[in-house]
């Protein structure tokens, strides 16, 4: 029968039964039954999922086992109904997919896009109505339907004009919600059209909803129908609305006087680009658009010889696309403005609606040079004249009205003609005045910053010269190292080798920074995860953020988003109060949280704080006695509160009186410490009942190298991080003492400090016995301190990390090993694992 004539016979047969029809109803039971078997043989699994769950209410019926028989019976027409509208959706037409390389690199924009409006949106909201914030906000929201109407997609056009219209009439109450529906909704397109570049746009019934809840009732009327006509039909596409037009599309009128207005326009009067507040990705830009400027010019040569190539004009109205798109991004209009009226005419001429000719060449090439010059501001070159922008413009404008517009004082216009093979360009008058206002002595603009300029190298090549850097360093660590060179004190050849040893740190220093890249879009992404777990947590949270300009490894900023997430989630959940229990302790109804970033010892340390109810130690050893991590024999009045608090990053430890979907299970923390000792940091918690907990994590800059202390234990060597060493010193026999259940001690000015021996840790049967024959390093990480007992310290020396690979277990306290000059390998020590794990294997043994 097929999968038609299935949903064919159960409709029919749904027509000619009713409830009370138990015969027809068994027959109804059977084909849908059927129905459901095609689907699932034809790889139609909505059919199949709605066709069996009819099937099995049309049998609770025929048992009687329903309240209301012919309410349920509704229901099974209704999801035949339904069926059948999934198999016409199935049937139509699939939307033709838009350009390939155009949709890459707009799905692309969207991740750094939508991530910005949602923390704009945020911002808004926890300082109340900012209009410059809301005005940024409509800006993207902007730019971002401008490209969805340029690949043709109808409903994230329409949806992003509603916003639009929404956010202008939003007064003094600013519609996050509505705000964030669409960037969910949004983002829901770029995944499904990643995934398909030909799919469907999702569903718009729910987002329309939202914003039909923040509407003015001026404008609620165009935008409730469209709603209701997709509630009622249940198909996930609509007749586009027809958005108002951009204030930079060209008008379709006759313009009797096409320059009116620029007579008051001083012919000296240059275009001004406020940068003062410029993004930090402006170079970036400026760098990438003068590539497009240059790929489109070569097209448009190209097209003179071959004006039929499609293709050509394709990669003309992509560079200009690009530009207008990320111009829009960082808040640059005047540029946006001419890519936009260059861009409206080259979509005209690729899709058929005006000739490619002579004059459109000319009007790109024009608009080229002129973008060039405005790109030029950023890096303080001289701005282009303002009269001239308008003119230009105003020409794009009649062109794409198939006129051809000659500037003021050249000859009349002339209609335009398809591009022959012999006809040459005509010289614009234009290009005669960017040659003109070279002679002209330039005038002050406000450009007053300028961008560094910076080229696009791809992220493997930037890793295999870090990693050549990296074997040059052993190179020469290897040379400097070598028994024979060691001979030569020629102060030649020292001074020689000094100068080669201080141009090779400087190149890997170099190299590292390469890496280096802020925290911005990561503690971004922050400000909507706070929102969202506090509203599901019925809460008013506030986020505040410091140091997000902080720059750290790559590698390491990919790394820690995850930690970060777990951490934010257990604040927002269990950390801080709801409001009704805030008022009762005196506090500010609304929490705050704060996310800061900041420069410590040649380290960078995270913290997320709450001023909320703070960890209980009561709780946690409780906790701890029933899951026997604590002898029930020990004194807990004796245990440090940072022990305590360690126990909440053990797998499957929660303190949580009830379980939510937002945390509460005992996952997470530990995942948090596993992540964050995997980048050879470390991780500590600070409470105060009552008042607030801290959570800090300490990282290093780079995964890449260490500056390390090389010690010797027996005819081993270790290279111990010098961050974290704050002194070294031999110990004298008065200094030493033992204490029962605290082990080896040593007097460090006023204070005791436990003693580790590093050969105990690592199971060396070699090394000095006696302490007064070694050394001890005071080592820190944190609030944590102790002693290492080592027999020398052998030197200092920046080392290259090498992974163990994945072959080696891991060792708890190494987080590497480095090459050292004679060639042989030395382990990385891993301060905070080597301490946690003395202190654990020191208690095993009661040695402390």
């Amino acid at each position: 029968m097929g999968l038609k004539g299935s949903i064919q016979a159960a409709a029919k047969a749904a027509v000619l039964t009713d409830a009370a029809d138990l015969q027809g109803l068994v027959s109804l039971s059977e084909l849908l039954r059927q129905l459901a078997s095609d689907a699932t043989a034809e790889g139609s699994p909505e059919i199949a999922v709605r066709s069996n769950e009819a099937a099995e209410l049309s049998d609770l019926i025929i048992l009687r086992q329903v309240n209301d028989v012919d309410a349920a019976f509704r229901r099974v027409v209704e999801a035949i109904g339904a069926c059948e509208t999934a198999s016409e959706r199935a049937d139509a037409p699939r939307r033709e997919p838009p350009d390939p390389e155009l949709l890459v690199a707009w799905i692309a924009s969207c991740e750094g896009t939508i991530p910005d409006i949602e923390h704009l949106a945020v911002k808004a909201e926890s300082q109340g109505f900012v209009g410059e914030t809301a005005a940024e906000i409509r800006r993207r929201i902007h730019t971002l339907k401008g490209e969805c109407g340029v690949l043709s997609l109808s409903e994230a056009q329409s949806v992003c004009h509603d916003l639009e219209s929404l956010i202008d009439g939003a007064g003094q109450k600013f519609p996050v919600d509505a705000v964030l529906g669409v960037c969910d909704w949004m983002r829901a397109l770029t995944l499904r059209l990643g995934q398909d570049a030909a799919a469907d746009e999702p569903d718009t019934s729910a987002v329309r909803q939202i914003l039909l809840a923040h509407l003015p009732p001026a404008i609620v009327a165009p935008i409730a129908a469209p709603i209701a006509t997709a509630a009622a039909t249940a198909v996930a596409s609509r007749p586009a609305s027809n958005p108002a037009p951009s204030a930079a599309a060209p008008t379709t009128g006759p313009l009797t006087d096409p320059f009116a207005g620029l007579s008051s326009i001083p012919e000296d009067q240059r275009v001004t680009m406020n940068l003062e507040n410029a993004d930090e990705n402006v170079g970036d830009f400026a760098l990438e658009a003068r590539e497009h400027l240059a790929n489109a010019e070569n097209a448009v040569l190209s097209l003179e010889a071959n004006p039929t190539d499609d293709e050509l004009v394709n990669v003309v109205f992509r560079a200009f696309h690009t530009i207008k798109g990320v111009a829009g991004f960082l808040n640059l209009p005047r540029i946006v403005e001419v890519a936009h009226a260059a861009e409206f005419l080259l979509d005209k001429v690729r899709s058929h609606k005006v000739p490619l000719s002579a004059h459109v060449l000319e009007l790109v090439l024009a608009s080229s040079d002129l973008l060039g010059q405005l790109i030029g501001m950023l890096s303080g070159g001289e701005a282009p004249k303002e009269r001239e922008l308008r003119i230009l413009v105003r020409r794009l404008e009649a062109a794409c009205e198939g006129r051809a517009l000659a500037a003021p004082g050249a000859p009349a216009a002339r209609p335009m003609t398809k591009l022959q093979s012999d006809e040459a360009p005509t010289t614009d008058a234009l290009a005669s005045a960017p040659i003109a206002a070279t002679k002209q002595t330039p005038t002050k603009t406000i450009a007053t910053a300028k961008a560094d300029q910076s080229v696009k190298v791809s992220t493997q090549r930037m890793d295999a010269l870090v990693n050549l850097v990296g074997e040059l360093v052993i190179a020469q660590l290897m040379v400097v190292q070598d028994p024979e060179v060691s001979t030569l004190h020629g102060q030649r050849v020292q001074r020689n080798l000094s100068h080669l040893g201080k141009i090779v740190r400087d190149l890997q220093e170099t190299s590292m920074s390469l890496r280096m890249v802020t925290l911005k879009s990561t503690f971004q992404k922050m400000a909507r995860l706070v929102r969202d777990v506090a509203a599901k947590a019925g809460k008013h949270i506030q986020l505040e953020v410091e140091g997000e300009d902080v720059e750290l490894d790559r590698n390491v900023v990919e790394e820690i988003g995850d930690p970060l997430v777990h951490m934010i989630r257990n604040a927002c959940d269990h950390g801080i109060e709801p409001s009704d229990e805030r008022r009762k302790a005196g506090k500010n109804e609304i929490g705050t949280l704060r996310l800061r970033a900041c420069h410590s010892g040649g380290s960078i340390v995270i913290e997320v704080e709450d001023d909320g109810r703070g960890l209980s130690r009561e709780r946690i050893l409780k906790k701890c006695l029933e899951k026997g991590l604590i002898e029930p024999t020990r004194n807990t009045n004796e245990i440090p509160d940072s022990e305590v608090f360690n126990y909440v990053f053990l797998p499957g430890f929660s303190t949580a009186e009830k379980v939510t979907d937002i945390s509460g299970r005992g996952v997470g923390m530990d995942v948090v410490r596993r992540n964050i000792e995997a980048l050879r940091g470390s991780v500590e918690i600070h409470s105060t009942t009552g008042k607030g907990s801290v959570f800090s994590m300490r990282l290093p800059l780079t995964m890449a190298i260490i500056d390390g202390m090389v010690v010797r234990v027996g005819q081993q060597r270790y290279i111990v991080p010098t961050l974290n060493i704050e002194r070294s010193f031999r110990p004298t026999q008065e200094q030493l003492t033992m204490v029962l259940g605290k082990g080896e001690l040593v007097r460090v000015r006023t204070g005791l400090l436990p003693i580790y021996r590093l050969q105990r840790i690592f199971n060396l049967n070699e090394g000095c016995e006696e302490i007064t024959d070694g050394l001890l390093l005071i080592l820190e990480i944190g609030k944590r301190r102790a002693c290492v007992f080592v027999d020398e310290i052998l030197g200092q020396q920046q080392v290259v990390i090498k992974n163990l690979g994945d072959t080696q277990p891991q060792i708890r306290g190494v987080s590497g090993g480095a090459i050292l000059g004679d060639g042989l390998v030395a382990l990385i020590v891993d301060v905070g694992g080597l301490l946690e794990t003395a202190a654990g294997s020191t208690t095993q043994n009661q040695l402390i």
